[in-house]
């Protein structure tokens, strides 16, 4: 798998998360926050390892905000096929 690939999944991934878990507080679910913390740290170390690693060029930067805007829209989606909002 391409750097840029598993860059966009974890991207994708980790702002997903970070979606749900912001429902997650707000509907006070403390038993789903603590495992979707683990995920968001395994996402966020994978991340900035990476982009470290990498330096920052067109495609990264590509990967990581398409990752992380597809992220956020399936959550909002799931979020409103789940709760009908």
């Amino acid at each position: 798998m391409s750097i840029y690939l598993a860059v966009f999944a974890s991207s994708y991934l980790f702002v997903g998360a970070k979606a749900i878990q912001q429902l997650q507080v707000c509907n006070y679910q403390f038993k789903y926050v603590l495992p979707t913390s683990m995920v968001l740290a395994a996402c966020e170390i994978f991340l900035v390892y990476n982009v470290a690693k990498e330096g920052w060029n067109i495609w990264l930067w590509l990967a990581l905000g398409s990752g992380a805007g597809l992220g956020a829209m399936t959550s909002m989606a799931f979020h409103k096929r789940r709760c009908g909002k």
